[in-house]
């Protein structure tokens, strides 16, 4: 199951039980997932961000739509494998974006684009009903709240029918 546990953007992790649950941190960066007792998943990441120089002020926004479907699937299947009863809420918060514009490529943004008004962004919470449901479904209204946030009226990587398809310039 600790491979389940992977904390977004890591590339070397361990595990322990501590006093709240169970914590994995990864070895190289700043971040970690915190299983509780009571099957609540915390995951947090400092690495996201971490971009070129030339890409600074920019939401890679590929990439962090990518991580964050992936460790909710991940972290899902972890509930699923507890037997933590639905519903379970899932939610965003990005902090320290003020200033900060999305984008696929900083060199042609997209039409529209403005600066994030706020230091913290609370992403619109998720109910998940169903494991079965694709987390990348789940977070749209998420992700579409964040583009808003960018004056971008929802993500552009979804097609018309509301499948995840990343957005290539």
């Amino acid at each position: 199951m600790q491979s389940l546990l992977e904390p977004i953007g890591a590339s070397a992790w361990g595990g322990r039980y501590n006093f709240d649950g169970y914590l994995v941190k990864c070895a190289t960066s700043k971040s970690y997932v915190q299983v509780f007792r009571s099957g609540s998943i915390e995951a947090a990441d400092a690495t996201l961000f971490d971009v070129p120089e030339q890409y600074k002020g920019f939401i890679p926004s590929i990439r962090l739509e990518e991580k964050m479907i992936e460790a909710v699937r991940r972290y899902l299947e972890v509930q699923n494998q507890l037997s933590t009863s639905l519903p379970i809420f899932t939610t965003v918060t990005l902090l320290r974006v003020r200033g900060f514009k999305m984008s696929s490529n900083p060199l042609t943004p997209f039409v529209g684009n403005e600066k994030i008004d706020r230091e913290i962004l609370p992403l619109p919470e998720i109910v998940v009903e169903d494991y079965s449901l694709d987390p990348g479904t789940l977070l749209q209204p998420a992700f579409d709240a964040l583009w808003q946030a960018c004056g971008i009226e929802k993500s552009m990587n979804y097609d018309d029918n509301g499948n995840w398809r990343p957005h290539s310039r």
